[in-house]
């Protein structure tokens, strides 16, 4: 049974599908009733006929243009001229007429899914917003819908996902799951919890601090997939964090042991717990020149020692953000972005700005 399905869309997707068999059949009577014309007139008038003559009296005939006869017509060739003009007009009217209602009536039935989808958001309580439908949050969003009882709401930026999300019967929403309003349009504040599987790492900690900023009471589960980005996690707001290192090690020694010792233990989640914290977030601008720009964050000491986490970089020259890995190079322009405690997000930005001169 569907985790959480909205009546609306299911509604105007058998529309659609019914609209599309409705042209499907319209078409098809049309060939038929060419295809009809074109043997019989042939038959008809007999070898004085070509084919094309046969073919070209047919069209001719049910589109009712009025063109002259190829060659007179026999007194049963006019008998079956009449048929075929009932027939053809009749197969051509429902064709096109099936066509513009779909043509006219798609844009109206898309604003019914979406009006239906947000009112049932509206009122939608105790849900789990999972945020990334991947390879891990399609699984997780399949596994809360095996519990028959969870409703899921499903987060991605990428609009195809949002439509395998929403065949497989979760209501999506297509948006950064950083963003703020699209977490409040997910419904975050009357959520049960958000699960975040989003990557890299750097979107994931966006997507933890908005919602814990906005809805500190809620749940928050994050998948890692760095260990250093455990912490980072943590401080942002996640109640729990999910190390996919620690589960693959896991994984791969309970294989091994189980091999050893006959153990049947299955797959175990090493979570990461803490505490809700106060935090808050800073912008360092990276001048040219400066003592970090063009060096590693890795063999930056001045990044290194800053009391807070830089976790990201925002590029001047693109706006893409990047997780800021030991590898990654700052250049002039760029924007580190810190996390950590008010005070030491404080601290580490006047030190940031000092070392820059």
């Amino acid at each position: 049974m569907p985790a959480f399905v909205v009546s609306a869309p299911s509604e105007s997707q058998r529309l659609i599908r019914r609209r599309r068999w409705n042209l499907a059949r319209g078409i098809m009577a049309l060939l038929t009733v060419m295809a009809i014309g074109v043997v019989g007139f042939k038959v008809i008038e007999g070898d004085d006929w070509t084919w094309m003559d046969a073919a070209y009296m047919s069209v001719i005939t049910m589109s009712t243009v009025g063109f002259e006869e190829v060659r007179p017509l026999s007194e049963l060739g006019r008998v079956f001229s009449i048929v075929i003009i009932i027939t053809g007009v009749g197969a051509f009217a429902y064709t096109f007429a099936t066509l513009g209602e779909q043509l006219i009536s798609g844009q109206l039935v898309s604003n019914l899914r979406q009006r239906g989808t947000e009112a049932m958001m509206r009122r939608l309580r105790g849900h789990h917003i999972v945020v990334g439908y991947g390879d891990t949050g399609s699984v997780v969003a399949g596994e809360l819908n095996a519990l028959g009882k969870e409703r899921v709401v499903v987060v991605d930026a990428d609009s195809e996902k949002i439509q395998n999300a929403s065949e497989d019967g979760f209501v999506g929403i297509h948006g950064d799951g950083g963003q703020d309003e699209v977490l409040i349009k997910a419904g975050i504040t009357r959520a049960k919890s958000l699960i975040c599987t989003v990557a890299p790492d750097s979107a994931a900690l966006m997507t933890v601090l908005s919602a814990h900023v906005i809805a500190p009471d809620v749940e928050i589960v994050a998948k890692a997939t760095l260990p250093e980005s455990e912490p980072k996690l943590i401080r942002a707001g996640a109640s729990k964090v999910i190390s996919m290192h620690h589960i693959a090690a896991s994984r791969i020694v309970d294989e091994i042991v189980g091999a050893t010792k006959g153990s049947g233990e299955g797959l175990r989640s090493i979570e990461v717990e803490g505490g809700v914290v106060s935090v808050e977030t800073g912008e360092v601008i990276v001048v040219g020149g400066g003592p970090y720009c063009d060096v590693s964050i890795g063999d930056s000491t001045v990044v290194s020692d800053s009391k807070a986490d830089v976790v990201a970089i925002k590029r001047g020259d693109s706006g893409e953000l990047v997780e800021a890995t030991d590898d990654v190079v700052p250049r002039a322009g760029d924007r580190l972005i810190l996390v950590g405690t008010p005070e030491h997000v404080e601290d580490a930005v006047q030190a940031l700005v000092r070392a820059q001169g």
